[in-house]
């Protein structure tokens, strides 16, 4: 089925990361051209920091999501995500926030549908419509499946190290590119 994002705290962070990316481009450019600059850790320095920063408010704010898979419900938040079989779920609610209950006792709350003041002054009626497809999603595999696969709780990363990686690296390419073809 797909992820599910609250798309009003994504585009936040798409916005909110621009001018990070703008202030990295002219500092990159305002320090290739002058000629007392203070050296190659500078080309480091901003070569990690902005990606860095850029990647930070993106795990707040884009990456979080909810995934609907066959059997299950995927549950990415900032630093991890959740495998949930449909199965375990007890309850899907809407507690401030997205949050599903376990039969175990156990509450997984959903970081991409919860603390957005942005989402809950425009977005609330989608966030609850998000909410009643997760519990229709777990109604209809419960009733579909036989219950034979894992009822357990799976807990993994997820960092999009992959993303700040090949940001950081395109970073020091094209610091290094500017700094070459202004020393020309």
């Amino acid at each position: 089925m797909g992820g599910m994002k609250n798309w009003w705290t994504a585009t936040f962070g798409l916005a909110g990361s621009a001018p990070f990316v703008i202030l990295w481009l002219v500092w990159s450019l305002e320090r290739s051209m002058d000629p007392a600059n203070s050296g190659i850790w500078e080309i480091y320095f901003i070569s990690f920091f902005f990606p860095f920063s850029v990647w930070i408010v993106l795990k707040l704010t884009y990456f979080p999501k909810v995934e609907l898979a066959p059997g299950k419900v995927v549950v990415k938040n900032v630093l991890a995500a959740y495998e949930i079989p449909v199965a375990s779920v007890r309850a899907v609610r809407w507690d401030d926030g997205l949050a599903l209950y376990l039969k175990e006792g156990k509450r997984v709350y959903s970081f991409g549908f919860g603390g957005s003041l942005l989402a809950e002054i425009f977005a609330k009626s989608a966030n609850l419509d998000r909410v009643r497809k997760i519990k229709t999603h777990v109604l209809a595999e419960c009733d579909r499946s036989e219950s034979g696969g894992p009822l357990f709780l799976l807990r993994r990363s997820y960092l999009n190290l992959s993303f700040l990686l090949v940001f950081i690296v395109f970073s020091f390419v094209l610091n290094i590119s500017v700094e070459l073809l202004v020393r020309r």
